[in-house]
């Protein structure tokens, strides 16, 4: 993997992460673009103990531009995007509009006795998956599978060394449910000054079933989901997917390692790569068809329907029968 990085227009960084060595990415980002905005500013909720980001400028950001303005494809003929090049295989860039940045301004101490405020200081970036603007990261190659996770990895371990960052977060956005702004298949990474709500509790939780038991918490749940076997997606020596009992999701899978994982830094070991095949068996398990009863299952496979949480099976008949079983 070549690892080219740019300055756009604005002064954000841009890496280019391509799997030919041979790539040259030299092209300039030729438009009149303003400075980016300052950083948000982080309000504490006494209420519920968390951190919230006020980003005001985030209101003016693209919203669903159609295909051919589509800000994350690649720049072609007199169009120009956030990617100066014509065409690319992982693209990583400071996001435009972020809710955390470098870029902090000061901040008054406090609103209230009980509301103190910080600067948003971290930094969101965001991570194209391929230029195929129709494209998912389900129907991504295991190869391009495993180019999408060198470079989170490569992100993660950059971003954990900025000052102030306390929590790295990769993600992938997809679905206007989910409020997403852009569909062109993408995920961002977080680096934020704070750890997270959710993050707390699952350490605190780990850290209670270590004085209790003295064991680790997440490996003793990932061998007792081994054991039962039921839930579990896809294994192999190094890796193990499944669906973790008290699934909140229609669709969650948890990719956990069979052994202790101290980093996410790149790895050219075979444990990197059957993870980066895990993921991707996931994903395309979950992928279905439009024209199933259950709309996104493959035939045969178990999910959960309505409040309830009840099983029941797909019994399809369309063309996306087959492919890794997932319940």
């Amino acid at each position: 993997m070549k690892r080219t990085q740019i300055a756009l227009a604005d002064g954000r960084e841009l890496i280019y992460f391509d799997e030919r060595d041979d790539a040259v990415r030299d092209q300039p980002d030729r438009r009149d673009l303003p400075p980016p905005p300052p950083a948000s500013q982080l309000r504490y909720d006494p209420l519920t103990d968390e951190w919230v980001a006020v980003a005001v400028h985030r209101q003016t950001r693209t919203f669903l531009p159609p295909a051919d303005q589509c800000p994350l494809c690649p720049s072609r003929g007199e169009r120009h995007s956030e990617i100066p090049a014509p065409d690319y295989d992982v693209v990583v860039f400071e996001n435009r509009f972020p809710s955390l940045s470098q870029r902090v301004a000061d901040e008054p101490a406090e609103i209230t006795p009980f509301t103190p405020v910080r600067p948003g200081l971290g930094r969101c970036e965001v991570v194209c998956f391929t230029d195929d603007h129709n494209a998912s990261f389900a129907r991504l190659s295991p190869h391009r599978v495993r180019t999408v996770l060198d470079a989170l990895a490569d992100r993660t371990t950059a971003l954990s060394a900025l000052p102030g960052v306390e929590q790295v977060f990769p993600f992938e956005n997809r679905g206007v449910e989910i409020g997403v702004t852009l569909h062109h298949p993408h995920g961002q990474v977080y680096a934020y000054p704070f750890v997270t709500p959710r993050t707390r509790t699952m350490l605190a939780a780990a850290r209670r079933h270590a004085e209790r038991t003295g064991g680790n918490l997440y490996a003793d749940v990932l061998a007792a989901e081994r054991a039962a076997g039921e839930r579990v997606v896809t294994s192999n020596a190094h890796w193990t997917a499944y669906v973790p009992a008290a699934a909140r999701w229609p669709f969650e899978v948890h990719v956990a390692p069979t052994g202790r994982c101290r980093t996410s830094r790149r790895s050219t070991t075979p444990s990197a790569t059957r993870s980066g095949r895990s993921t991707w068996t996931c994903c395309a398990a979950s992928t279905g068809c439009s024209t199933c009863p259950c709309r996104t299952s493959r035939p045969g496979t178990r999910r959960r329907y309505g409040s309830t949480g009840s099983w029941a099976t797909c019994t399809c008949s369309c063309s996306a029968s087959g492919g890794p079983r997932t319940s």
